[in-house]
């Protein structure tokens, strides 16, 4: 003779479990987002600091410009496409303060 197979009884499950498990869900939506912030404020950082190091490279190539060529005049103001792109604008002036020769250097970028 077979034994009868016992099927148990599924218990029931407290309300008060569906509160701690929506108050885990909330608290890891909240890590989850805390992490995309985190995500977008340093990608907007690094963004940041690759512009400013390109404007100063661009200034820095329109200082090397004043001290390289000597045509330039005094007074004048020059706009310059530096790498002929259309993207990377340096505007350079040369004036004299007394003895010392002043040079100015601007730059623009354009996405």
């Amino acid at each position: 003779m077979t034994k009868p197979i016992h099927i148990k009884s599924i218990s029931r499950i407290d309300a008060s479990v569906t509160t701690y498990a929506l108050f885990v869900s909330v608290i890891i939506l909240i890590i989850i987002s805390a992490l995309f912030l985190l995500s977008y404020i340093n990608r907007t950082t690094i963004n940041s600091y690759h512009l400013k190091e390109r404007f100063r490279q661009n200034c820095s190539s329109g200082i090397n410009l004043l001290l390289a060529d000597t045509t330039y005049q005094y007074g004048e103001t020059y706009m310059l496409d530096l790498y002929e792109t259309g993207i990377d604008t340096v505007e350079i002036r040369k004036s004299k303060w007394g003895l010392f020769d002043l040079l100015h250097s601007k730059a623009w970028y354009r996405d």
